[in-house]
């Protein structure tokens, strides 16, 4: 049993110190890409399952969701391109007083992270999962939504029928689900 615990004492120290090194030398940034690049990748594998449970797999819908990511990855690295180019701008503008190391692409990042778990969860409720009440999944399709630039025959929604979210989106600083609430 002693050469059972020191095997998986091993492995976590392996798994500790891979971290650690991974954190010494990419920081929080890194970090942030990592998860970036995990939630993708969980979202193309779910979305496959997804599409095969429900019949309708097909190659040329996960080629193009590949490409997707693949555009996903060329703002990421316009990003990282726009805080080098603004970094280098404010290194030699020292009369404007910022210091600046990012911005433009953890928020980026944060952004499409958020994204990718929201498409994991619509994913998981294609497969079966159950979701709340109110939940994004229980409003009707987005194609019977009003729209400005659609004339076409819509379903009628009444104060009931708005999704709770839309109650509490100024709370929560959702300002496109209270736009969209209050357009319905």
């Amino acid at each position: 049993m002693d050469n059972n615990t020191n095997f998986f004492l091993w492995i976590k120290a392996a798994i500790v110190a891979a971290a650690g090194a991974f954190g010494a030398a990419f920081g929080w940034l890194g970090w942030l890409i990592l998860a970036w690049v995990g939630c993708m990748v969980l979202d193309w594998i779910s979305g496959s399952a997804a599409a095969a449970a429900k019949g309708n797999w097909s190659s040329a819908v996960a080629h193009a969701g590949i490409w997707h990511k693949g555009g996903m990855i060329v703002v990421v690295l316009v990003a990282a391109l726009a805080d080098c180019v603004l970094g280098l701008a404010m290194q030699h503008l020292p009369a404007l007083g910022i210091d600046y190391t990012v911005l433009v692409l953890p928020v980026i990042l944060v952004w499409y992270i958020f994204t990718e778990l929201g498409s994991i969860a619509e994913n998981a409720t294609d497969m079966g999962a159950p979701s709340p009440p109110g939940s994004p999944s229980s409003w009707p399709p987005a194609s019977n939504w009003p729209s400005s630039r659609s004339t076409g025959p819509t379903i009628p929604l009444t104060s009931n029928s708005n999704p709770p979210a839309c109650k509490e989106s100024l709370q929560v600083g959702g300002f496109l689900c209270h736009s969209l609430c209050h357009s319905l």
